[in-house]
């Protein structure tokens, strides 16, 4: 394990020392499931792009550390254990779980002029733990936002999926063999 709480040590060290600050605090963030760790490293402008929906788009570091913050409350520390990229996009790989489900996680990261994380694009695999993310992460978030009844009404309502999904994914491990 290095500073970054993975095994990223044979990582290329082509960036700028900013950059490599930039997606140093993101991953340590993660790994030690802090997101002020991931706060200075976010420009101004950032974006985040949930892995869940093309609609749900969080704009600005206040509202990124939210979602950030939810999520890492959910899923504990996160193990990123390998990083790609050149220059300005770096793409780390993540495993973690969320409701007792693993997931692999994929995080895109785009970085401004200044070495400050712009966009963060998400994807989450298996569809078990998207679907368990998406049930977890709206309760929290509106919790949060101080709708707890709607928090809980979506909770209700991604139950069953959450059930119909996990029983389609034991069957298709039935199937693969």
């Amino acid at each position: 394990m290095n500073a970054l709480g993975g095994g990223l040590d044979d990582r290329p060290d082509d960036r700028l020392d900013g950059q490599l600050d930039a997606v140093a605090a993101y991953a340590r963030g993660g790994a030690q499931a802090d997101p002020t760790l991931i706060g200075p490293a976010l420009h101004p402008d950032v974006v985040l792009r949930s892995p869940l929906s093309d609609r749900a788009r969080f704009a600005g570091p206040e509202r990124v550390l939210e979602v950030i913050g939810a999520a890492l409350g959910a899923f504990g520390p996160l193990d990123h254990h390998d990083e790609v990229g050149d220059g300005r996009t770096r793409v780390l790989l993540t495993r973690g779980s969320v409701e007792g489900v693993p997931f692999d996680e994929t995080t895109v990261l785009r970085l401004a002029d200044d070495g400050r994380i712009v966009e963060i694009t998400l994807s989450i695999r298996p569809l078990p733990a998207a679907v368990a993310v998406l049930r977890t992460l709206g309760r929290g978030l509106l919790v949060a936002q101080g709708k707890p009844l709607a928090g809980r009404a979506v909770h209700v309502a991604l139950t069953p999926l959450v059930g119909l999904v996990r029983l389609a994914d034991r069957m298709a491990g039935a199937v693969a063999g």
